[in-house]
């Protein structure tokens, strides 16, 4: 693999990761607002 390839993959794995980061966040966050009510 050339380095541009490397590079295009790695900024894509660092955005998923927050994405998914972010969508855990959102689903505690919505599961204490559920436990609360």
């Amino acid at each position: 693999m050339d380095d541009e390839t490397k590079n295009a993959l790695g900024a894509l794995e660092t955005k998923v990761d927050g994405v998914q980061t972010c969508l855990m966040q959102r689903l505690d966050e919505m599961a204490a607002s559920l436990e609360e009510g």
